[in-house]
């Protein structure tokens, strides 16, 4: 399967970054340019990477964490729509605290 969106970062947010330095993927453990950053050198080849969850990942997964969050996407859906019903609960509640609050300040 090839990404959905091939873009450098996940997702299509943005260009996404990339490395000389010394660089573990979090994901296939694959080792980039290793001992670079001990000698300084810096002049080659980049490793394009992102952070994902607190994770650094390289572009040659990209498409492996895409392809898990599509496949589970219907869970993600279900678990983000059951935040916001528990936002929209608690906002609902401040604003009627607030509404009491103003209703009743000339009280004080």
């Amino acid at each position: 399967m090839a990404r959905f969106i091939d873009s450098l970062d996940l997702f299509g947010r943005s260009p996404g970054v990339s490395t000389c330095g010394d660089f573990t993927c979090a994901i296939c453990g694959t080792e980039y340019n290793k001992g670079n950053d001990d000698t300084e050198s810096y002049d080659g080849d980049s490793v394009l990477y992102t952070d994902f969850a607190e994770a650094c990942i390289c572009g040659d997964c990209f498409e492996v964490v895409e392809k898990e969050i599509l496949h589970r996407m219907p869970d993600i859906i279900s678990w983000y729509c059951k935040i916001l019903k528990t936002k929209e609960e608690t906002i609902k509640k401040q604003k009627e605290q607030l509404k009491d609050v103003f209703l009743n300040i000339h009280e004080r």
